[in-house]
């Protein structure tokens, strides 16, 4: 009896060799999964599971008891690595859910583009709202030349993009600033029948603001109220903006008025844009008056918003209105920037030059930490309020200082 059951036992374990060299042959079919998907069990070694992205280690099961034994577990993935190699799908229906909800949420641009290789070479069929998600996480990188190489193959493997998708697209290469391939998409869109929407409108003209096309924009917007179109936060947000590049204050002004008519609360970035569209015709006036409806609305002012009004009452050279608004900036607790302080220091050097050395200015001086000399030489040292001091050699900085801040309206199209 005891021979009878080794030989049976040499026979299953004969068997049981044979079931795992079939696993070799079988990855090799033309259909096997792509590299980065393996079918095989997973390895035992814990460094060699690190050296992979979190979004290509193996995980357990679903629905599989954390206390199971581990031959179980190896014996359900190895059951599982077949039915993908036997089917010629290099990922489940499981894994593609889990890879574009990794794609919706990474903050790495590295991971998006490895996510995006993996979906496209799965063998799996995307569909357009697969090619719509990948294209909506291009655009939050602004990766626009990934966005159209996609869209291009999308086209080439027969399926056909809807509004949504063409709106995804030319959000990418909006935000980037690519105003010539929003355009040309936009206009490709309706001539294939599809009818753009205010997403579609508001990413053309941000394409248009960001590439220097401000009038284009401001016709765009025109077009839309002619066809009695629904217009967005955003979008008026970005007609103010289109304003602000080309000095039409007024227009801007009409704008911010007709948000309020409609309901349509403006936004700190709004106003900014406003407060800076006042600085090329002088409007100090309108300028600071932004910075109380502000307030009004129940928006607290930021460091742009101040800039924008120093510089308004710097083009009219209203002197001690720049200085009494860098007071003010510094009473909401608001930390200058180097910008604040070229401001404020300017505006004393022409107030010294205008009226002499009075004692106001010797007060604001002393007040507000600022060295008389600068006034005269900019080769001494400058002291800015509180301990952050820069120094000046020749006119060269020789201390590192803050990156000179962009006018007030850039990133409002990233967060929609």
């Amino acid at each position: 009896m005891r021979r009878q059951l080794t030989a049976l036992a040499l026979c299953c374990s004969a068997c049981a060799v044979q079931a795992f060299v079939v696993v070799p042959v079988i990855s090799n079919h033309p259909r096997s999964a792509p590299t980065g998907f393996s079918s095989s069990p997973p390895p035992t070694s814990s460094a060699s599971s690190a050296s992979l992205p979190l979004f290509l280690q193996s995980s357990r099961p679903r629905g599989g008891s954390s206390g199971g034994s581990g031959s179980d577990s190896q014996l359900f993935m190895l059951a599982g690595g077949l039915r993908t190699q036997i089917g010629g799908k290099g990922t489940s229906s499981a894994d593609k859910a889990s890879l574009f909800q990794t794609l919706r949420t990474t903050r790495s641009e590295d991971e998006m583009l490895a996510i995006i290789t993996q979906l496209e070479e799965s063998g799996q069929d995307l569909n357009v709202k697969d090619y719509t998600s990948i294209l909506a996480a291009l655009k939050r990188f602004k990766n626009w030349k990934q966005a159209l190489e996609v869209f291009g193959r999308m086209r080439e493997r027969g399926v056909e993009p809807n509004a949504i998708t063409y709106n995804a697209v030319m959000g990418a290469c909006g935000v980037a600033g690519r105003w010539k391939e929003t355009l040309e998409l936009f206009q490709t869109m309706t001539r294939r029948g599809l009818r753009p929407d205010s997403v579609s409108f508001g990413s053309l003209m941000i394409g248009l603001v960001r590439g220097g096309q401000w009038e284009q924009a401001l016709d765009v917007l025109g077009e839309m109220k002619e066809k009695r179109m629904e217009i967005t936060e955003g979008v008026y947000t970005t007609g103010i903006t289109a304003c602000e590049k080309g000095g039409q204050w007024v227009l801007a002004l009409e704008l911010l008025r007709e948000m309020h008519l409609k309901g349509i609360a403006p936004s700190l970035f709004a106003y900014n844009a406003a407060i800076f569209a006042c600085r090329r015709d002088k409007q100090w006036v309108q300028a600071t008056a932004l910075l109380g409806e502000m307030r009004q609305d129940g928006l607290i002012p930021d460091r742009n918003s101040y800039h924008g009004a120093m510089a308004a009452c710097e083009e009219a050279e209203m002197w001690e209105g720049v200085m009494d608004l860098y007071e003010e900036l510094r009473a909401m607790s608001l930390e200058p920037s180097r910008q604040s302080y070229e401001y404020v220091t300017r505006a004393c050097r022409e107030y010294l030059t205008t009226h002499g050395e009075d004692e106001r200015l010797k007060n604001y001086l002393r007040l507000n930490k600022i060295s008389p000399n600068v006034l005269t030489d900019e080769s001494d040292v400058i002291f800015l309020a509180g301990p952050k001091i820069l120094e000046f050699e020749g006119g060269v900085e020789s201390l590192e200082s803050e990156p000179e801040e962009q006018p007030t309206w850039m990133s409002f199209a990233d967060d929609e």
